[in-house]
């Protein structure tokens, strides 16, 4: 059973592949508990991130995304992302004067199910 190489519980990653960078965006586990993680294969010098996850309730969820432990092709949230794991939401990218904002998905595995309010 392969638990290291993909979370069973987690919604599938993101495929990012934009001008300002490529990579792939997820909901990691870690020491700290689950954040989203922005593994980068290119990205533009000085590169900022930040996922805003829109809620149902028309909330915006900010999570700005920094290096983990000073590695530049590693960028994380400090925070969780709220449950549920299954929300649109926009990865915001910054480099310079230049902006990028590439909408996404996830959604939640199929049989993995959060206690909710309504039952």
């Amino acid at each position: 059973m392969e638990t290291e190489a993909g979370h069973h519980h987690a919604p599938d990653p993101f495929l990012v592949d934009g001008k300002l960078a490529s990579g792939l965006l997820e909901i990691v586990d870690t020491p700290q508990g689950e954040r989203m993680r922005l593994r980068l294969s290119r990205h533009a010098e000085g590169l900022r991130a930040n996922v805003a996850i829109e809620r149902a309730d028309g909330a915006v969820e900010s999570l700005p995304l920094s290096p983990v432990g000073g590695d530049h092709h590693y960028l994380q949230s400090l925070v969780a992302p709220t449950e549920p794991h299954e929300f649109s939401a926009r990865l915001q990218l910054a480099a310079g004067p230049d902006t990028e904002d590439l909408p996404f998905a996830m959604a939640e595995p199929q049989g993995h199910h959060h206690e909710r309010a309504h039952g």
